[in-house]
């Protein structure tokens, strides 16, 4: 009998020997193919996320919890602040974020100049 445990000694990622299905791997080495991501970020948007690739950026960003919403009551305006939706994905991203940031210090430079046009 094979053994089940996992190939890095961690537990809960050693699913990709254990006859993952040809989708699972599809969607793992498009997401890895980003700078950051890794296989704990790829795994955790594959599971909590199943919806990732059929919704729009701004559907994604609503459910993931990254989306501003507004806090109005009639002519009172609120500040708009991120809350709700998925903490397991919001983490993994922000984690990402740091790890591609510290990789690429060029790319986050990109990123916030065309944020501050």
């Amino acid at each position: 009998m094979a053994s089940t445990a996992p190939e890095n000694g961690r537990p809960g990622l050693g699913w990709r020997s254990a006859g993952q299905p040809p989708l699972w791997r599809a969607r793992e080495d498009l997401l890895r193919s980003c700078p950051g991501v890794g296989p704990l970020t790829s795994q955790t948007f594959i599971a909590d996320l199943p919806e990732l690739g059929t919704l729009t950026g701004k559907q994604i960003s609503a459910l993931v919890g990254l989306a501003p919403f507004n806090r109005d009551s009639g002519a009172w305006r609120g500040q708009r602040r991120i809350w709700g939706g998925r903490a397991t994905v919001r983490c993994a991203l922000y984690m990402a974020t740091l790890t591609a940031i510290h990789h690429n210090p060029s790319h986050y430079t990109h990123v916030a100049l065309q944020h501050d046009s």
